[in-house]
């Protein structure tokens, strides 16, 4: 596992431990607060001897959440409640996004194989 991986992973789990806002939390934040866009949002991320599109690396990142709560148990009512609110942040609209990039990035090698490494139907 890479160094960002891990730190996201490491992230993830801390925020899971933390009250996590609800999807209705989420979407009236959406409402309220103007969009913005993360500093460097619109630059291609360095990975080894190639890039990847900020675009894709931010849904690699989302999905790697997706997964990673997708795989987790829900032990008890409170962590069953909070797996199944990230899973609805994490995981709602990543089937199309996938194959939105799929499209997009479909003559890029590169990108299309850290694509191909998600499953096409989670939701």
């Amino acid at each position: 596992m890479g160094l960002k991986r891990a730190i996201f992973a490491t992230l993830l789990l801390l925020a899971a431990c933390s009250q996590p806002e609800t999807a209705k939390q989420v979407e009236q934040k959406a409402k309220t607060e103007p969009a913005t866009t993360p500093k460097g949002a619109d630059k291609a991320v360095a990975d080894g001897n190639a890039t990847t599109p900020a675009d894709v690396q931010s849904f690699i990142d989302r999905r790697e959440g997706c997964d990673h709560f997708r795989g987790e148990e829900g032990y008890d009512e409170e962590r069953a409640k909070n797996i199944s609110e990230q899973l609805e942040i994490l995981c709602t609209g990543t089937d199309a996004q996938l194959a939105a990039l799929k499209a997009k990035y479909n003559g890029d090698a590169d990108v299309m194989a850290k694509l191909s490494t998600f499953e096409e139907n989670i939701e």
